[in-house]
């Protein structure tokens, strides 16, 4: 499946029925957070080859140098979530990396027999869920080289660091660059 990431998985992701019991859990059990959580999250997105949006909730946390994404599917419209549970529910989704030749490694995933599930631009970076399933189980999703998602990562796990506890949810804009 392509060549192997230098810096290899940045970050794992679950799909999950109810958000705020997702959070609630990661921080009980793993010490993960804080969370910084964003409602209707609307992203423009090619589903499939076709123009389409992303419509979630997701919170993003910090569980020691692997940042979690927990996300609720806030619509039935179709997409790389619903592909894996299509009538709701939740579990493992995907795990996320940065690539230098993002283009290259798209290219190298379709020869291998794995689709492009969905393409996208989040934070000055482009972004694509490739369906990994028959080779994995699961999405892989690649991330372009830029420094908006680098810093966005980075004011993740920077918030984590000497976390108390306290403040476990806070807002999305706070981590934004």
């Amino acid at each position: 499946m392509g060549k192997r990431s230098a810096e290899g998985i940045v970050q794992v992701c679950h799909v999950v029925e109810d958000l705020d019991d997702a959070i609630a859990r990661w921080i009980e059990n793993f010490g993960a957070g804080p969370f910084f959580v964003q409602r209707n999250l609307r992203v423009p997105i090619v589903y499939r080859g076709s123009p389409s949006h992303i419509d979630i909730d997701v919170a993003l946390g910090q569980s020691g140098e692997l940042q979690v994404e927990l996300i609720k599917i806030a619509s039935m419209i179709p997409s790389v979530y619903r592909d894996v549970f299509p009538n709701g529910g939740g579990g493992f989704h995907h795990v996320a990396m940065f690539v230098p030749d993002f283009q290259d490694r798209l290219a190298a995933y379709e020869r291998e027999g794995c689709p492009i599930g969905a393409t996208g631009e989040f934070n000055g970076s482009g972004f694509a869920y490739v369906d990994t399933r028959s080779k994995v189980g699961f999405f892989t999703e690649l991330y372009e080289e830029g420094e908006g998602m680098r810093k966005f990562y980075a004011n993740i796990a920077g918030a984590a660091i000497g976390w108390s506890g306290e403040s476990p949810v806070r807002p999305f804009e706070d981590v934004l660059p």
